[in-house]
């Protein structure tokens, strides 16, 4: 995985996109010192996407599961509340 900073991305975006399209190279971006962000290639995103909404669909279920229905709010219910 390489590293740049802020600056160096600037200066070489360009150069940084071809290396994490075709290359398939994750660039972990740095200011002072510490990483801020990632620059990745989109399939992994999606990857990390599909993975995150697996995680919160299981999160739901187990919600779901352990909730008997006497316990359910309507959505109108909660709408209403939060002036939606």
């Amino acid at each position: 995985m390489t590293t740049a900073t802020i600056s160096d991305v600037r200066r070489n975006i360009s150069e940084m996109v071809n290396v994490v399209q075709y290359q398939h190279e994750r660039v972990i971006l740095e200011r002072h010192g510490k990483p801020v962000a990632v620059l990745m290639p989109f399939e992994d995103y999606q990857t990390l996407e599909e993975l995150e909404d697996a995680h919160d669909i299981a999160e739901a279920e187990k919600v779901l599961a352990n909730t008997k229905p006497d316990e359910w709010i309507p959505l109108e219910e909660i709408k209403r509340k939060h002036g939606l």
